[in-house]
């Protein structure tokens, strides 16, 4: 027997595809045979998420599968319980495409019962059916830069299996999914009085809880919100040198800067310099505890976003509010969390999910916002308001694409 390596293709969406030729030898003939293999690259550590990069690889997997002809399809990989989580989503698949009813629950019964070497614990049993509901009714949601304004006006109109619109699907696989969440075990909860903590990895397309990474959030509650000292000793510990506020019409917050200058227990803030430019209220302060070296904080209140309505009332203003952070971070050349401040937590997860977006299509130029949303849903169901920023985090989206569009053509002129 013989092996050649005929082709090696490294896939954008997390996996690579790799073909040989094996010549199987024999005393009167020879018989030459082609093997596509699929490695997954996106599936990091002990992470039971899926993602736009597993999807993509399962769809990915199964047109080979057609395409390529009958016979047995290998599954292997250094952890058996990966192992049995492809080989019962892709057999589910399989089964859901011959009949309108599927069995879950039985399948990997007897899948268990007949392979004892693979054992499933309850949060991958939980990633199974999450796995299956995303291929049936979200498919592909990663999607290219310069393909996403065609394909926006496509999801509107189009339908899923069941004749609901896509983007009402994608919005009820993620409430269904966060109606269970309480039993899931890689769901991370806060505190009532503690931050809630946001970190994407744009590279491993990763949401994570509690951790930081290099795109970090920390999303202040309602009882740090409405209190000076607990606010700014919070900023303090977290080493917060960016914060963000929503709320421009509320007393409440408002007070947590001051006039000029404020002192409670250690801890003093001074406002250095104010500026208003269009919608955002720019301002830079000192904050200083007791006798260490004081830290300069750039406080941004975008003015924008009545207080009464569940959106900004242009959505362009506040996509350049998001740009004008962005920038302030790479001004500062800082790495720090953003605080982002609203009594309403649904505005802070809106805004961070808009963030992660822009910067995955800077990144890697792809926009995935069904992925997103969900995770950062994950970390706290009150972060977004599913029904109403869900489409606003698309329509946006949009108009960022449009904007490359109009830069990349404005270059090629």
């Amino acid at each position: 027997m013989s092996v050649r390596k005929l082709e090696d293709k490294q896939n954008d969406n997390g996996f690579t595809i790799k073909m040989f030729e094996i010549m199987l030898k024999n005393e009167s003939d020879s018989e030459r045979r082609v093997v596509h293999q699929y490695n997954c690259t996106a599936w990091p550590g002990d992470v039971i998420d899926t993602s736009a990069h597993l999807i993509e690889f399962t769809h990915s997997l199964r047109k080979a599968k057609k395409e390529f002809g009958v016979g047995p399809t290998l599954v292997y990989s250094t952890d058996c319980q990966r192992t049995g989580t492809v080989i019962v989503v892709n057999a589910i698949l399989d089964m859901a495409e011959e009949s309108s009813e599927i069995d879950v629950f039985n399948f990997v019964k007897e899948t268990l019962s007949s392979c004892p070497h693979i054992r499933l614990k309850e949060n991958q049993y939980a990633f199974i059916y999450e796995m299956i509901l995303e291929c049936l009714f979200c498919g592909a949601t990663n999607i290219s830069l310069a393909h996403f304004p065609d394909r926006y006006k496509e999801i509107q109109i189009k339908r899923s299996i069941l004749g609901r619109p896509v983007i009402q699907e994608e919005i009820n696989n993620i409430e269904a999914l966060l109606s269970i969440q309480t039993q899931n075990d890689y769901t991370l909860r806060a505190k009532v009085s503690e931050p809630l903590l946001i970190g994407m990895d744009i590279e491993e397309d990763v949401v994570y809880s509690n951790t930081k990474s290099t795109n970090s959030y920390l999303v202040p509650r309602e009882s740090t919100l409405t209190d000076f000292y607990n606010f700014w000793e919070m900023i303090y510990k977290y080493k917060s040198y960016t914060v963000v506020m929503l709320d421009a019409e509320d007393e409440r917050i408002g007070s947590l800067v001051p006039k000029r200058k404020m002192t409670k227990g250690q801890f003093t803030v001074e406002v250095l310099s104010s500026e208003k430019i269009d919608c955002v209220l720019k301002r830079i302060l000192k904050l200083t505890k007791g006798k260490e070296i004081p830290r300069e904080i750039c406080h941004l209140t975008f003015l924008d976003w009545p207080k009464e309505s569940q959106k900004p009332s242009y959505l362009g203003y506040f996509k350049q509010f998001c740009d004008d952070v962005r920038e302030v971070q790479r001004t500062n050349n800082r790495d720090d969390y953003v605080t982002v401040c609203s009594l309403d937590e649904s505005r802070s997860g809106f805004f961070c999910a808009v963030d992660i977006i822009v910067r995955k299509m800077n990144a890697n130029a792809l926009v995935d916002v069904y992925h997103t949303v969900k995770r950062i849903k994950r970390v706290s169901s009150s972060l977004l308001d599913t029904e109403n920023h869900y489409k606003l985090c698309y329509e946006i989206a949009n108009i960022c694409a449009d904007d490359s569009c109009d830069i990349y053509e404005s270059i090629n002129l």
